[in-house]
């Protein structure tokens, strides 16, 4: 059997596979073994993966973060509110109008803006998202040409791409238990930063390919996501028991009050001081009458028998209330640490957090990188989709490079670091001020303030652009021949 028949044999391939992938021998039957177990492997784990987030995907909390994440990242900006422009460049490095425009209609036609919105809370949560692309490349002028649909229907445990050096090579694709490849034309493959898994195939080049799997914004933190949900709805329930928790009072009765007679002596009490409680639950449209009786229930007491000798009644005490103050805290220190987790500033639900403004700073670069991380996935994913059309229109003369996207909703980590370093440099300003200070408060020890205030400049220079401090002009009762006299500073 020849290599061709061997991977069909295997794969029941509907077309050849990539040459340069499986150039084997022809006669090692044993060539894609390897791969085989890896796609299953992966298949088995992403299925698993899938379901843990299902039951989390719906939760407020998890949705309130990744709406956050796209509020921020594809916030459209300018009179046109859109949320990218495209440019195409050519072989000088200069736009190509006459091709931009024809990719801007294409954008236009297909609404991409709006799609891209649409997918990116599912890309968030799952980590990758796959579009199934109808291509038509009939020579017909009068045929429209490139991509003529786009399909939504992928489901993501049955296809993996193939990586090849830094871009895709092809998907296999599970179809009914049986492996097929698709050529990277078929589909699009948006990504998170993602796993790398790589898989010996015993090619003649030696050369391994790579499954790539992405990873999900909230998958770090699910099991602080569980526990949140657990605990707030848990809250509520404790609340109501505690709010329709009976009192109990007990009223004394002569110690020879038949058991029957003393019953019927609390259920007297009973209606003197509780109304009747009647909730009609067959009633479809009474939630307005159960709220009301719900109300009416708070406080309700129930009287027992207390055998003695004098009829008083007697609060008895079973139970405290509960004290809902730590699991409050508990679940505030939750959310501060999932978002922490996720990326996302925890200032967001805590305006009075008295942390560090530094730590802040730096909590909001890690966000700004987090942002331009999920921008950057969707320019992969969109740069891929372009191509596949220009190159499917004619435009063979292009690449992946040459196709700039810029999202209008400008992220600059730059002046975030920048004062985060501000932040630091002050804040060792302040301690050898302190510590200039404690040595000027010796006796024995005379503080050279012009090499002091010459050191600041030096330090805060490459920031500000200039000298922050200067000198004191010199009075007339300065020692000025002495470079170590205390000399003020301004």
């Amino acid at each position: 059997m020849n290599f061709s028949g061997i991977v069909k044999k295997i794969f029941n391939w509907t077309a050849y596979p990539d040459p340069a992938t499986f150039a084997v021998l022809e006669q090692n039957s044993e060539i894609n073994k390897n791969l085989i177990i890896k796609f299953f492997n992966i298949n088995e784990n992403k299925q698993s993966i899938i379901s843990e987030i299902n039951e989390l995907k719906d939760f407020y909390f998890t949705q309130m973060m990744v709406d956050r994440f796209i509020d921020d990242a594809l916030n459209p900006a300018g009179s046109d509110q859109h949320i990218f422009k495209v440019s195409i460049k050519n072989q000088d490095g200069k736009e190509d109008k006459v091709t931009t425009k024809f990719i801007q209609d294409f954008i236009d036609e297909f609404n991409i803006e709006r799609f891209l919105v649409d997918i990116a809370g599912d890309l968030l949560i799952y980590g990758e998202y796959f579009l199934r692309l109808d291509i038509n490349v009939d020579q017909d002028k009068n045929i429209k040409k490139g991509i003529i649909n786009i399909h939504d229907d992928v489901d993501p445990t049955n296809i993996i791409p193939v990586f090849r050096d830094s871009d895709i090579s092809y998907f296999i694709i599970n179809k009914k238990g049986k492996l097929i490849n698709e050529q990277p034309s078929k589909y699009v493959y948006f990504s998170l930063p993602s796993n790398r898994i790589k898989v010996t195939i015993n090619t003649e080049d030696n050369k391994a390919i790579y499954f790539r799997m992405g990873k999900s914004i909230i998958y770090p933190a699910l099991g602080l996501l569980k526990e949140l949900k657990l605990l707030e709805s848990i809250v509520p329930i404790k609340f109501i028991n505690n709010a329709l928790k009976t009192s109990l009072i007990s009223v004394s009765v002569p110690s020879t009050t038949r058991p029957q007679d003393a019953i019927e002596i609390t259920k007297t009490y009973e209606k003197m001081i509780n109304n009747s409680l009647k909730i009609d639950v067959n009633n479809k449209n009474n939630s307005n009458q159960i709220l009301k009786k719900l109300s009416e229930k708070v406080g309700q007491v129930k009287v027992i028998p207390n055998f003695g000798d004098k009829g008083t009644l007697e609060k008895q005490e079973l139970t405290q209330t509960s004290d809902y103050n730590d699991v409050a805290q508990k679940i505030l220190d939750l959310r501060k640490i999932i978002l922490t987790t996720v990326g996302i500033p925890s200032s967001i639900i805590d305006d009075n957090n008295p942390s560090l403004k530094s730590d802040a700073i730096k909590e909001h670069i890690r966000y700004s990188r987090k942002l331009k991380s999920i921008q950057n996935s969707l320019k992969e994913g969109l740069k891929r989709l372009i191509l596949i059309h220009l190159i499917n229109n004619g435009f063979m003369n292009f690449i992946k490079d040459d196709i700039d996207i810029q999202f209008l909703n400008v992220l600059n980590t730059d002046d975030l670091e920048k004062l985060e370093y501000v932040d630091l440099m002050v804040s060792m300003m302040d301690n050898m001020k302190s510590f200039i200070e404690d040595i000027n408060n010796d006796a024995f020890a005379k503080i050279n303030y012009n090499e002091y205030i010459k050191f600041i400049n030096n330090s805060l220079e490459n920031i500000i652009g200039f000298n922050l401090l200067s000198p004191k002009p010199k009075s007339s009762n300065s020692d000025s021949d002495n470079p170590d006299s205390d000399q003020g500073y301004s």
